[in-house]
């Protein structure tokens, strides 16, 4: 049997995509660019041990291009390969709030304009 972790963060997406308000009190919309999903391998002293898949969505700002979606995920892969390696184990739980934070910073180093990476799915299985 292989133990396995998943968080679905539908809900905390649509209260965070409400949560922004124009300057005269009218909530804007936020512009939401959904991205496939990311699965990068669990290392563990250079074995194989699992692999983390991340399903995230893209919140854009307004000067924010959807047409550099392939930079955006060179990005946020190296984002998620650094993450795994550091914080991630197949048989516990993963941080989702750390990695949507480092996946942000990553992300906004190619358009410092995007918003928020939004986590919609997380799971981390054991090859075993």
């Amino acid at each position: 049997m292989r133990p396995r972790f998943r968080l679905t963060a539908l809900a905390a997406a649509a209260s965070i995509l409400t949560a922004n308000t124009a300057p005269g009190g009218e909530s804007e919309p936020a512009a939401v660019l959904p991205l496939d999903a990311l699965r990068v391998p669990v290392l563990d002293a250079g074995r194989l041990e699992g692999t983390l898949l991340v399903q995230a969505d893209l919140e854009l700002g307004a000067s924010s291009d959807a047409s550099r979606v392939p930079a955006y995920r060179a990005a946020l892969l190296s984002a998620a390969l650094e993450f795994a390696r550091l914080r991630v184990s197949p048989n516990a739980p993963v941080d989702v709030q750390l990695l949507s934070e480092a996946l942000t910073m990553s992300v906004r180093s190619v358009d410092p304009q995007i918003r928020h990476v939004l986590i919609v799915e997380v799971t981390a299985r054991s090859v075993r």
